[in-house]
């Protein structure tokens, strides 16, 4: 495990202050990381908005805590653990007693064992991001990445596959970047990339780069990566090619073809099956696909066709295990308006209610009460600013908010209180620039009423086609992204904590 100077290490010790407690205890060492940035550390001096740290376990058998320590060696000692699965740790920082946190770490749940167990967090200021710590020398991945895909792992770590070093606007599909066939690997505690480089050992690279691709989870745990292009100059055209990435040892093998070439498609999972649809089958033809097909046990089949051929549009699965298609491109380049609904295991798609407008490139998002909320998108004019939510229930779509920049190429991030995170994208039109813009969606206290819409702390670093994950400790980390009009792009993450 990499050192870092300025490490806090907190010894917990908690059982002791329990009125019954198992003999069967452990050591549970703490280590915070914070940003490599001094005006984002909660423990800067200059700041000081940290002074006193508690501390809590939270695990099946109930809550140890909150004992609230000092900071002014930056260390501490405390009591003993139990020991026990499922426990989540949490440490709050405040700038005095009775004032509210202004930093936090928190564990995704994690296994206490007898003996010394250590756990490096990362400790965050609230409501905001900042950047994730340094991996050893390096302040993010070792591969600049844009239009990759991030997959959470059952373990709560990230990987982030594929997407190019190049800027690249995917509506433009004559002049795809070169892609990357690397992965990168976030870990889901101390969010510090691990330092891994496939170049160096092939066999842990994917079978061939790709971008515009998708990455699907099977219930086996392993990922399927599928279509998008290589992309470089003369390889712009959309695979049909799949591969499998096994989840025990991460390595990638060859999965067998499927029935059509696909870019800017969309996969999701629907039981044991995974469905792709749409997507671009070939440049020079620019009507993208209608067939929907299924993955399962190893093989591709036909599936069910859409009522409109659709490319760079979502995917939905609702709680009942429908699927919901929204907007997208259509073969004339026009931005589509409509949405599509497949019911649970059936194999016709019916025309759902239209949007208000046209959206190429929205980002859809399943709320926690079973609604879909559509944010963002490209039309003919420009940006979209509307925010509508779709109710399976009624069948009905209501705009709920207007977003203070249009976007896309954005990401849309449901917290655990409920809010939406709106995080950057392209502003204001096809050619806008990376924006560094956080807008926050609260839901009404009462239905019928518009969402609350506000703008929060910005990010550090303009991006766009960079990706958004929520992680087990409620973390949302943003990974790489265009930066900047020139074409930069980024290799770095940002945490918001919540």
């Amino acid at each position: 495990m990499v050192k870092r100077s300025g490490d806090i290490r907190l010894l917990l010790l908690l059982c002791g202050l329990l009125s019954a407690c198992s003999t069967d205890v452990g050591t549970l060492e703490v280590r915070l990381l914070r940003s490599p940035r001094a005006e984002e550390d909660p423990f800067s001096p200059t700041s000081r908005l940290v002074n006193l740290l508690s501390v809590r376990v939270d695990g099946p058998d109930g809550r140890v805590g909150p004992i609230v320590i000092s900071v002014e060696n930056q260390a501490a000692t405390l009591p003993e653990v139990p020991v026990g699965d499922d426990q989540v740790i949490e440490i709050q920082g405040f700038p005095g007693e009775g004032s509210l946190p202004t930093a936090l770490a928190r564990s995704a749940p994690m296994t206490i064992r007898s003996g010394l167990n250590t756990v490096e967090l990362y400790f965050g200021r609230t409501n905001r991001f900042s950047a994730a710590p340094a991996s050893g020398d390096a302040e993010g991945m070792k591969t600049t990445r844009t239009y990759h895909t991030a997959t959470l792992l059952p373990k709560g770590d990230v990987i982030a596959l594929g997407g190019t070093s190049e800027d690249w606007r995917p509506n433009i599909t004559e002049m795809v970047p070169k892609a990357l066939s690397s992965f990168s690997l976030l870990d889901g505690d101390s969010l510090r990339f691990l330092p891994l480089d496939c170049t160096q050992k092939a066999e842990r690279c994917m079978i061939a780069g790709r971008v515009g691709h998708t990455t699907t989870a099977l219930p086996s745990g392993n990922l399927l990566v599928a279509g998008g292009t290589v992309g470089g100059i003369g390889s712009q055209l959309p695979v049909d090619t799949t591969e499998v990435m096994l989840s025990t040892p991460q390595l990638f093998t060859f999965s067998p073809k499927m029935r059509s070439p696909r870019l800017g498609h969309a996969a999701v999972r629907q039981g044991s099956l995974v469905l792709l649809a749409g997507g671009l089958m070939h440049p020079s033809f620019p009507a993208p696909n209608k067939l929907v097909e299924a993955y399962v046990d190893g093989q591709f089949s036909e599936h069910s066709t859409f009522q409109e051929a659709r490319r760079d549009f979502t995917l939905t699965r609702l709680a009942d295990g429908a699927l919901f298609a929204c907007g997208g491109i259509d073969g004339e380049g026009r931005s589509l308006a409509s949405t599509e609904i497949l019911g649970v295991d059936g194999r016709t798609w019916r025309l759902g209610p239209p949007m208000q407008q046209g959206r190429a490139f929205p980002v859809t998002k399943l709320l926690t009460d079973g609604s879909v909320l559509i944010v963002g998108g490209l039309e003919s004019s420009g940006t979209v600013r509307a925010v509508e939510r779709y109710d399976p229930e009624t069948n009905t779509l209501t705009e709920v908010a207007q977003l203070t920049l249009g976007r896309w190429a954005h990401t849309v991030t449901q917290l655990r209180d409920g809010r939406v995170l709106v995080v950057g994208g392209y502003g204001v039109n096809v050619n806008g620039a990376p924006s560094t813009s956080v807008e926050i969606l609260t839901p009404p206290i009462a239905s019928g009423l518009r969402w609350i819409r506000a703008n929060a702390e910005p990010l550090r670093t303009p991006r766009a086609g960079h990706t958004a994950t929520l992680l087990p400790n409620q973390m949302v980390v943003v990974i790489g992204g265009v930066t900047g009009g020139g074409g930069d792009v980024s290799n770095t993450a940002e945490v918001f904590v919540n």
